[in-house]
């Protein structure tokens, strides 16, 4: 993704990893509608993240976590929604990164588990 989509349609993403489990919870601001929206967000997720796709969960859009988000329409729209959950999971993979860095042989959960109790922000917007 280059990028000029964002400046012509706003939308935001939100994403948070459960430190007990490890699984992901994806909210963002399209409106899934037969088109694929959530399918592609969740699979840029678990790529990001680098975690298998049954680990992610896609909740419902809701003005809360994405209040000024672009109308959903067109074909755009999973592409710009995705580009913002990629870019939520870029900023947790910084923040997991010292830590994976630091334990290498722990598992996806027992790395969240460990994040959670080094109290690392699993949880961000990208806008």
């Amino acid at each position: 993704m280059h990028g000029f989509h964002r400046r012509k349609f706003n939308m935001a993403a939100f994403v948070a990893i459960y430190g007990r489990d490890g699984t992901v919870a994806v909210t963002h601001g399209g409106v899934e509608m037969g088109q694929g929206i959530d399918t592609k967000v969740a699979q840029v997720a678990a790529q990001t993240l680098g975690i298998p796709l049954d680990h992610v969960r896609v909740l419902h859009t809701n003005t809360l976590t994405s209040a000024n988000s672009f109308l959903t329409g067109g074909s755009v729209v999973a592409e710009v929604n995705a580009e913002a959950v990629q870019g939520a999971c870029r900023i947790l993979n910084e923040r997991i990164t010292p830590i994976r860095d630091k334990f290498p042989d722990l598992s996806w959960n027992q790395l969240m588990q460990k994040c959670a109790e080094m109290k690392v922000d699993l949880e961000a917007e990208y806008q």
